[in-house]
């Protein structure tokens, strides 16, 4: 990894584009091996200095700042980009070949160690779940990517026998010639549609997880979605792939039985099957596949089934996904601040089954919201409450649809928003936070969205 860093630094100009997370481990890294180079730092922050301060005191960088800052892509020879910088200007064609970020170099180094999980939703609970399995049985791994470590960040952790768990974002899989040596998709839904400009672009930017597998490889894919299915008709795949299903007997992956067993195949054998525990903590028909997922990944690495078991009834689950957040004055709080699109909220209110509230909106992405109202015009929920401009979109939605068994409220204020539910929430049902948008209009991230509603349900 140094060394192929050390030979694109011989190029002259070097940009670091982006400098949140992402880019500040870009920097800390190439400056721990190469302390002189001259970088060229890219940001749209105009407060990049105040907020890190320490570049001042290097003399080797030039800093470009503001709204002109993707102008440094003009006259560079290698540019490191961070995700979700967006350079698709139509003023500016980039050759391919000068761009590179951390996951691509990575895995140009560890691509035989790395098991890459991305989907629309889930791909942090099967990437932890993926870490859980391999760490319980003693393998030793570690977790990174997009659930928030950079890879640079714990190169120096990875020995020949480490294997790498890596969720990965389809902004990180945007730029990618190279797919990691285990590669799981989960599903394919709408999202991030103000970044790639149309569905399309997201999908196969999505596939560049297994779109450069070579032989010897495996993809593990939910079989059950059509999108997929759609897209890798046109596809040539060349690692070994497993399916997974609800449904069928596929010849490589797992499918879930009659009696409500997950049953792993390999050639038309069935290997092993473990029964679908009610007391895991992973609720709700979406996390089947989540858990399917998991089960093969680990399988291929040589997880006994036995160890495998075992682990599932350990795994807690993360935060903000589905997360029980108490019983307070006889109502039931769920946070689902994850739930950024329509496809998710269905799975959590048919995951619940007893939701009396839901608060919908935030940031206003232009989802298509139809499968979402639909489904509102006949789940019967009681009370709707809605914030944002994506919740004002959907509220005129619903009004459109004439939509008349619930009650509908709007507030830009989550404490409001929580006196409302509590108010109007029935005892012994439930109060749920699954937005079907992003946070970005109130919040950092919906990390932050959901532990400011828990914090308002627990101090109100």
């Amino acid at each position: 990894m140094i060394a192929l860093l050390s030979k694109l630094l011989l190029q002259e100009r070097v940009s670091i584009l982006g400098f949140g997370k992402e880019g500040q481990s870009s920097y800390q890294y190439i400056r721990k091996y190469h302390p002189e180079k001259k970088l060229y730092i890219s940001d749209i922050n105009i407060n990049l200095l105040t907020e890190n301060p320490y570049l001042k005191e290097d003399k080797n960088i030039e800093i470009i700042i503001g709204e002109k800052y993707l102008d440094v892509l003009d006259n560079t020879d290698i540019v490191i980009k961070s995700p979700g910088v967006n350079i698709n200007r139509d003023s500016t064609a980039i050759p391919w070949h000068k761009i590179h970020t951390q996951t691509s170099l990575f895995l140009s180094t560890f691509h035989h160690q790395t098991i890459g999980v991305t989907g629309t939703k889930g791909k942090s609970t099967t990437s932890t779940l993926i870490y859980h399995l391999l760490s319980y049985s003693g393998l030793h791994s570690i977790l990174l990517g997009n659930i928030g470590t950079p890879p640079f960040d714990r190169i120096e952790e990875i020995g020949e026998q480490t294997t790498v768990v890596f969720e990965m974002s389809a902004h990180q899989l945007e730029h990618l010639c190279i797919s990691p040596h285990i590669a799981v998709l989960l599903n394919l839904f709408q999202e991030h549609l103000d970044y790639f400009g149309n569905i399309d672009s997201y999908y196969k930017s999505k596939l560049n997880i297994a779109k450069y597998q070579i032989e010897g490889d495996i993809f593990i894919y939910n079989a059950d979605e059509a999108s997929i299915q759609q897209y890798l008709s046109n596809m040539d795949i060349k690692g070994e792939i497993f399916h997974i299903s609800t449904i069928g007997l596929p010849s490589n992956g797992s499918s879930i039985d009659k009696n409500n067993n997950i049953c792993i195949y390999f050639e038309n054998k069935l290997q092993w099957s473990l029964t679908v525990n009610p007391n895991w903590n992973l609720k709700g028909a979406h996390n089947l596949f989540n858990i399917q997922a998991a089960i093969i990944a680990a399988f291929c690495r040589g997880i006994s089934p036995e160890s495998i078991n075992r682990a599932l009834t350990t795994f807690k689950g993360l935060d903000h996904r589905l997360e029980f957040v108490g019983e307070y004055e006889g109502i039931i709080f769920y946070n689902d601040s994850i739930a950024t699109i329509p496809e998710a909220v269905i799975q959590a209110v048919e995951t619940l089954e007893i939701v009396d509230t839901l608060i919908l909106g935030g940031f206003d992405r232009g989802i298509d919201y139809s499968i979402l109202v639909d489904f509102l015009n006949n789940a019967n929920i009681p009370n709707l409450i809605f914030t944002g401009k994506a919740g004002q979109r959907i509220f005129q939605l619903l009004k459109e649809n004439t939509l008349t068994s619930s009650q509908m409220f709007i507030s830009e204020n989550y404490a409001e928003i929580v006196e409302i539910a509590k108010k109007q929430t029935n005892p012994g049902r439930v109060c749920l936070l699954s937005p079907a948008a992003a946070s970005y209009d109130a919040f950092k991230n919906f990390e932050e969205r959901g532990n400011y509603y828990k914090s308002l349900i627990k101090n109100t």
